[in-house]
């Protein structure tokens, strides 16, 4: 409690860029950081700082409760509202569900030494955690740095133990309605999911499955005139903290077309899980892939997820030399196949629908 405040800091590392974020979500404890070539050092110790110093400074949080403000005038609006009654809705049955924005009454009821005393366990020592450096540098330098600063890092005092928690998420066929505001706009939000063994394959293709749903909706959309701001389909697969598949479909629209585009959006992903896609709009969404891919080999971003995830998914470390071909070789049959395998037969199928206050129901 004698360290140094947050603006204390900020004058130490005045015209230099040195940035570190830690961070805890609901399966891991880890941080983001960026520097560059001539602040390494001061980032390094900054680092360093953070898992063996961390100072505690309530005036700081009663400053981030007020900073907070902008954020808690955000879900006033109605369509962060419908985002967070959804969220609400689809975590019913979860205890450690923290919502997607910071309410005022969830800001309010932080419990600061709480977090304190958690966030110095998470990060006692560097036991357990690995680190990632991608772009610039001096190797020499950084191996002397890492040495020093990694190295030199304490050993955790309380263990690293991997906590599996019971699958809370919300099962069946569900209707969501929500009204919030008075301008005439709605918003569509359609959620599938269940159990699925985590493939990279059946990744590729779930994710290709909702790129071609994506192109089509914002077809559909510009023929409505209606903003295509916010419009897509994803499909995922993760394997932590439960190996599941998950399938969204959002759009904005008139709420005199919402029921109508639903219908469209659940009829075109219905036609793709039957019949597949066509060769052109699989091809589309191949030569989209391929050319993202090539951009994101340029990117720091991209090598360190590209690190991360072949240690944390214990995938193999040369599969960016098959991606292309991977994406080549998926058929129209492949699409349907996936479709089948998963979206057919949903544990979970969600349709939310945000209306203004005053609509009236035909």
């Amino acid at each position: 409690e004698t360290g140094m405040t947050n603006r204390e800091i900020k004058k130490i590392l005045a015209g230099k860029k040195a940035v570190y974020q830690p961070g805890m979500d609901e399966v891991d404890s880890y941080a983001n950081g960026s520097t560059r070539p001539k602040d390494l050092e001061d980032y390094f110790q900054l680092q360093y700082l953070y898992f063996t110093k961390l100072n505690k400074d309530p005036k700081a949080f009663e400053s981030w409760k007020k900073r907070q403000a902008f954020m808690v005038n955000l879900v006033n609006q109605p369509q962060f509202k419908f985002i967070l009654a959804l969220n609400d809705f689809v975590n019913q049955n979860n205890p450690r569900y923290v919502p997607p924005f910071p309410t005022k009454d969830w800001i309010e009821n932080q419990d600061y030494d709480l977090a304190y005393t958690k966030f110095r366990q998470a990060f006692d020592g560097a036991t357990g955690y690995h680190f990632y450096i991608v772009g610039n540098f001096d190797e020499k330098q950084l191996k002397s740095l890492v040495e020093t600063y990694i190295g030199g890092l304490p050993e955790s005092k309380i263990p690293d133990a991997f906590v599996k928690h019971p699958d809370y998420s919300l099962k069946g066929e569900h209707n969501f309605e929500f009204k919030a505001g008075k301008e005439p706009k709605s918003m569509v939000v359609i959620l599938m999911g269940g159990k699925a063994k985590y493939s990279s394959d059946d990744k590729l293709k779930l994710e290709m499955l909702g790129k071609i749903l994506t192109n089509k909706l914002i077809e559909k959309l510009r023929e409505e005139k209606s903003g295509v701001y916010g419009v897509g389909a994803r499909g995922r697969m993760r394997k932590f903290p439960h190996e599941k598949w998950s399938f969204s479909i959002t759009f904005p629209c008139g709420p005199e077309n919402a029921k109508e585009l639903t219908k469209y959006a659940l009829q075109e992903l219905d036609k793709l899980i039957q019949n597949g896609p066509t060769e052109e709009d699989l091809n589309k969404v191949k030569e989209s892939l391929k050319v993202h891919f090539k951009e994101n080999l340029k990117k720091n971003d991209f090598w360190l997820e590209y690190l991360s995830d072949t240690d944390y998914y214990q995938l193999d470390p040369h599969r960016m030399f098959d991606y292309e071909k991977k994406v080549e070789a998926v058929t129209p049959k492949d699409i349907s196949l996936i479709g089948k395998k998963f979206l057919s037969h949903p544990e979970t199928k969600i349709i939310a629908t945000w209306y203004p206050e005053d609509k009236e129901k035909k």
